[in-house]
């Protein structure tokens, strides 16, 4: 049976106003929990989930993430003179001897990168690297910040920036300055922002096609150390 909302004790998550101070962790931050009186939405008293205005709030940033990301940008400069130039190194070079604002094959992003490294450092391996390390060192950072849009600790961020530290792909295309390093971080920054839009999106949906949802219950949380968010969250509507 539902309990009306002037039926809660002061501090209860159904109490007047309650759900307003606060949103439900992980997913459903998106939303803001709170009583909804009966006269004003037309539906039997409970506690019905609202939509807020703003876009989902994440927990706190784990800056142990941006230390990865650093050691990963060392690890890659310690090594960036121990192999030769690579042939599409030598393209890029001899596209910056000649700039243009595109070429027929790609952007001038990394013609122009490979221009500044001649302007800054001549003719150096370590200097025309910096570039792709920096990208992998950022995008062991994004990938800290999506599991941070995803509800994710600090515990789950760490986690995601070792495993994004240590994958192959990452930390043998940033090697040698080619596209890949740059291509990389590209779709991890497009990933970061489409997972809250995403998030909210599918949430303001639900709202939409089943407008008098309402939870029932308090949430429960998933046991785990490294990802913090709800299992399980009873609702009612209709």
């Amino acid at each position: 049976m539902d309990t009306a909302a002037g039926d809660y004790p002061p501090g209860h998550p159904g109490a007047p106003g309650a759900g307003r101070d606060r949103a439900l962790p992980g997913l459903s931050e998106a939303f803001h929990a709170g009583p909804i009186p009966a006269a004003e939405s037309g539906q039997r008293p409970g506690r019905a989930l609202r939509a807020a205005a703003v876009m989902p709030v994440a927990g706190p940033f784990d800056r142990r993430v941006i230390w990865v990301g650093g050691i990963v940008f060392a690890v890659l400069m310690a090594l960036s003179a121990r192999y030769g130039f690579d042939r599409d190194e030598l393209y890029f070079l001899d596209g910056a001897r000649h700039l243009q604002a595109s070429y027929v094959d790609q952007l001038v992003l990394a013609p122009l990168l490979a221009w500044v490294s001649l302007k800054l450092f001549g003719v150096s391996l370590p200097g025309l690297r910096v570039w792709p390390a920096l990208a992998a060192g950022a995008t062991v950072v994004v990938g800290g910040l999506i599991a941070r849009e995803f509800g994710g600790g600090k515990r789950a961020q760490l986690l995601a920036a070792i495993g994004t530290a240590t994958m192959p792909v990452l930390l043998g295309s940033a090697h040698v300055a080619n596209t890949t390093a740059y291509e990389l971080l590209a779709w991890a920054g497009l990933g970061a922002h489409l997972a809250r839009r995403e998030i909210t999106a599918m949430l303001r949906e639900l709202l939409t096609r089943v407008p008098d949802i309402r939870y029932t219950g308090e949430p429960h949380y998933l046991l785990s150390s490294f990802i913090n968010g709800i299992k399980h969250l009873p609702c009612e509507f209709g």
